[in-house]
């Protein structure tokens, strides 16, 4: 059926395509055109996926494969900054914090709360 498909020109999986190819000992490109579906998921499948990850990551938490699920143990904060900024942060986190703008920017707040909260200990005269 799949070769059949080929020979007429309807569109076969890219996995057929590669085994047909191999067999053949030509290049995928040399006998196809691969085409990209660019169908936009329904909202339906996007839920379904969401749900199937969630449950995942869910028993995956439970039976401790990974150490936590990110939504449930962490607040999302949004930070609006002026144009730039961010690539500015984004160099100085490559070289100082692994390359992770959360982070540095973690670590600079934590950093300033500490400053904050430590007693002004300069001499008054």
């Amino acid at each position: 059926m799949t070769i059949t498909a080929a020979v007429r020109g309807q569109p076969i999986w890219i996995s057929s395509a590669e085994a047909i190819c191999e067999a053949l000992d030509y290049d995928l490109h040399d006998i196809f055109t691969v085409e990209e579906v660019k169908v936009p998921l329904s909202a339906k499948t996007v839920l379904e996926h969401h749900r199937l990850i969630s449950t995942i990551l869910h028993q995956a938490e439970k039976e401790m494969l990974v150490q936590f699920n990110m939504k449930e143990n962490y607040d999302e904060v949004k930070v609006r900054m002026p144009k730039g900024q961010k690539d500015i942060i984004k160099a100085h986190a490559d070289k100082h914090d692994g390359g992770s703008v959360n982070a540095f920017i973690n670590r600079a707040i934590t950093n300033q709360m500490e400053r904050d909260n430590t007693p002004d200990t300069t001499p008054t005269e």
